[in-house]
C-alpha cells in the first residue's frame, strides 16, 4: 500500500491510497476499489473532486520525482484501461510516452489478457461455454442492448468466455475471460443469459430482482492481468508475466473454502 499524507497538491485534499500490484520503470499495475472512479468527473461549484485513481497514480508518482508536471514537456501519466466504477480490480497506468503507446497496442492486438471473477445472481446454461452475441451502446441511457443476431451493421459482435468455478444454490462464482472487449460487456452479456451479476442494478431481469438488494454493487473483479505475444520491444521484458489481484471480498463472503491458488 501507498498512503499520500493529507495534503492538497495536484488535486488531492484527502488521503491518497494505492494498492501497487505490480510496478516497474515504465507501469504501475495498481488495484482500484469498488466506488472509485478511474478519471475525476465533473464538480458542482464549491464542491472538490473525489480522489480519482489518475489523481492518486499521479500524487504517488511525484512524491518519487517520477512524474514532475512544473517541468513544461513533462509526461502525465496516463490509464492504458479502465474499468467502470463499482468494478474492482486491476488496471495499468503507463509512466511514459513510449510505453503507454507501446501497452495500448497490445490492448489492441489482444496481447494483455483480462480474466474476471464473478458471482451471478442465477445458473449460466453450461459449466464453461463461449459466448457470441450482438451488443449496441445506447450512449443516452449508458446502457447496452444484446441481440442473438444484428438487425442492422451498427451492432457489434460480442465473445464472452466463462467457467463456472463453483456454485451455492442459484448463486455461481465465475471465472470470464473477454474475447471482445465492449462497454458493460460482461454485466450485459450475463444478464442475457439469465445470469445476472449479484448486485446488478442496471441489467438485472425480474427473476433476480430480490437478489440484487443483497449487495450495493455488482460482484465483479478484474482479477487478473497476463502478457504473450508481445510483439512490441519496449513490452518484451513482461512477456509471460501474469499480475493477480488480491481476492475480492465478494468470493471470501459467499465462497470462503475457494482459495487463491484455485483462481
Amino acid at each position: 500500500f501507498f498512503t499520500a499524507p493529507k495534503k492538497k497538491i495536484l488535486g488531492c485534499s484527502e488521503p491518497v491510497n494505492l494498492q501497487i500490484c505490480y510496478e516497474d520503470p515504465n507501469f504501475l499495475i495498481i488495484y482500484k476499489p469498488v466506488g472509485q472512479d478511474t478519471h475525476s468527473g465533473s464538480k458542482s461549484a464549491g464542491q472538490e473532486y473525489k480522489i480519482s485513481l489518475i489523481d492518486a497514480i499521479k500524487y504517488y508518482l511525484y512524491t518519487k520525482q517520477e512524474y514532475l508536471p512544473e517541468q513544461e514537456q513533462s509526461f502525465s501519466p496516463a490509464l492504458c484501461n479502465r474499468i467502470d466504477r463499482n468494478t474492482e480490480g486491476l488496471v495499468i497506468a503507463a509512466k511514459n510516452a513510449s510505453a503507454l503507446r507501446a501497452m495500448n497496442e497490445a490492448i489492441r492486438l489482444r496481447q494483455v489478457q483480462k480474466s474476471y471473477l464473478a458471482i451471478t445472481a442465477g445458473i449460466l446454461p453450461k459449466q464453461k461455454d463461449i459466448c457470441t452475441a450482438w451488443l449496441k451502446k445506447d450512449a443516452g441511457r449508458n446502457q447496452v442492448k444484446i441481440l442473438a443476431a444484428p438487425p442492422d451493421h451498427t451492432w457489434q459482435k460480442i465473445c464472452t468466455q466463462y467457467q463456472v468455478i463453483a456454485q451455492k444454490k442459484k448463486k455461481q462464482l465465475v471465472k470470464i475471460n473477454l474475447l471482445t472487449g465492449r462497454t458493460h460487456q460482461i454485466r450485459a452479456h450475463l444478464a442475457y443469459l439469465n445470469a445476472p451479476l449479484l448486485g446488478e442494478q442496471k441489467y438485472t431481469g425480474s427473476v433476480q430482482k430480490r437478489e440484487k438488494h443483497t449487495e450495493s454493487y455488482q460482484c465483479l473483479c478484474a482479477y487478473q492481468i497476463s502478457f504473450t505475444g508481445l510483439t512490441s520491444p519496449v513490452l518484451q521484458y513482461l512477456e509471460n508475466k501474469t499480475i493477480h489481484s488480491p481476492v475480492p471480498e465478494f468470493v471470501t463472503k459467499y465462497f470462503p473454502e475457494i482459495e487463491a491458488a484455485s483462481l
